[in-house]
């Protein structure tokens, strides 16, 4: 067996494995951790207005080096805290007024922040799915009839003094869900599992002008079932509205699960993922789609698609444009060609010769020296004073965690009653977090 050392990030071997591709995805420092690590995830990110800051939500208890819950902040080199705001697990992001709407999930709170406070604006009586700012007022969106003691059918405004319904809402004999918002054409659109809206029959999609509702015609549905169908996603490239969804049919038009108009028709794509959608984002004169498929894919003309990068394992939850980069989190454990890489990550030009490998080893210059690899009983790993090793699966589940009292540069940890696969060593050490890769034969 033969030593390998093992550079953060796997930075040299990914390098040159994918030579000759023009972008592929990296890991963003030490990631986003939580416990128990299996729920752990990235939910949404949102750039705030100035581009000096990137909110980053969802359920998680560290960010890079730093401990926190829910809530971290990227400003394009570390992550931080907010100085006063720690919510334990949150999903929806939206610009209001030049400050950040969110909501928390478990107790169903919305909450405005800016940069050094937040205040409480509202509590649903069940999940909020979606947030967005139009014509002013902040809408929120979900499985709810209550928002802070206002009736309302899953979706309700608020005028920054106090909460509203929207007409009757969304609302079926069967019960009904907003998924998604999206502002197109000086309209809300609303997506979701629903048969009215406003009492207009109008299935899974309809808008609103911040007086009245209007039906897409007869909505979505699939192969004519009118009552299975569903619109999970909404999003905008090249002045054009998409969504996304169980249907194959939007007002009676047959589409794809992934279809657009331009205001006055409706139009299928080429899409064929079978993944659920999850995010819709323009960059760079391009639309991107997230799903659950574990990748990313990109269209210039938003019919075609095409993979962009290398797949990920798990999740993509959310995407995110911040200082003209684009960024992704989710619950995935690896991206980039086998890279290490937990729950976001962003996208970056790859050298296709390998003069670029030298200034990735500036930036990533910190080893972690593990051997033998492979290995089947015990595996030694040298770092600068470790502090504590843990032990992950693909998945990101945890099989093994140590805490070193006394630090060394070098650890021995027991491997043997673990099955065969591939391991990720999460170490601890003064220089942050670093990881290593081994093979368990």
């Amino acid at each position: 067996m033969k030593k390998i050392t093992l550079l953060i990030f796997m930075t040299v071997f990914f390098c040159i494995q994918i030579k000759g591709q023009t972008y592929d995805w990296r890991p963003l420092q030490e990631g986003i951790y939580g416990s128990p690590l299996g729920s752990t995830r990235v939910e949404n990110m949102l750039s705030l207005y100035d581009t000096t800051q990137m909110y980053v939500v969802g359920n998680f208890d560290s960010a890079g080096i730093y401990p926190c819950t829910g809530l971290a902040i990227w400003n394009g080199s570390n992550f931080n805290l907010h100085p006063t705001l720690y919510p334990t697990d949150c999903d929806n992001l939206a610009h209001y007024h030049n400050q950040i709407a969110l909501s928390v999930q478990g107790n169903n709170l919305i909450v405005i922040a800016d940069h050094q406070s937040y205040s409480l604006i509202g509590q649903a009586n069940n999940t909020i799915h979606g947030l967005i700012e139009y014509k002013g007022d902040l809408y929120a969106g979900g499985d709810f009839t209550d928002m802070d003691g206002v009736k309302c059918n899953n979706i309700a405004r608020w005028d920054g003094t106090s909460w509203h319904a929207c007409g009757t809402g969304l609302t079926g004999p069967s019960g009904a869900n907003v998924y998604s918002l999206g502002v197109y054409n000086n309209k809300l659109y609303v997506g979701g599992s629903f048969e009215y809206a406003g009492g207009i029959s109008s299935y899974n999609l309809a808008m609103w002008d911040s007086v009245n509702w209007q039906g897409i015609g007869i909505g979505t549905s699939t192969s004519g079932n009118l009552v299975t169908g569903y619109v999970n996603e909404l999003g905008t490239f090249n002045n054009k509205l998409f969504i996304s969804g169980h249907f194959n049919e939007v007002n009676g038009i047959h589409t794809s699960h992934l279809s657009y108009t331009d205001g006055v028709n409706w139009f299928p794509t080429n899409f064929d993922n079978l993944g659920t959608v999850t995010c819709i984002k323009e960059f760079n004169s391009k639309i991107f789609i997230g799903s659950f498929s574990d990748v990313v894919y990109e269209s210039v003309d938003g019919i075609n698609y095409s993979i962009i990068g290398s797949p990920f394992i798990g999740n993509i939850k959310s995407l995110e444009v911040f200082n003209d980069t684009l960024y992704t989190g989710g619950d995935f454990t690896i991206c980039g060609n086998d890279t290490p890489c937990y729950r976001i990550a962003r996208l970056v030009q790859v050298p296709d010769d390998t003069t670029g490998i030298s200034e990735q080893l500036t930036v990533n210059s910190i080893q972690v020296a593990v051997f033998p690899n492979p290995a089947n009983e015990t595996v030694t790993i040298t770092a600068n004073n470790i502090k504590e090793i843990v032990v992950t699966n693909l998945l990101g589940e945890v099989v093994q965690s140590l805490k070193y009292k006394v630090q060394s540069n070098t650890a021995t940890i027991d491997i043997s009653k673990l099955p065969q696969g591939i391991y990720l060593l999460r170490v601890q050490t003064n220089n942050g977090w670093q990881v290593g890769k081994v093979m368990k034969e």
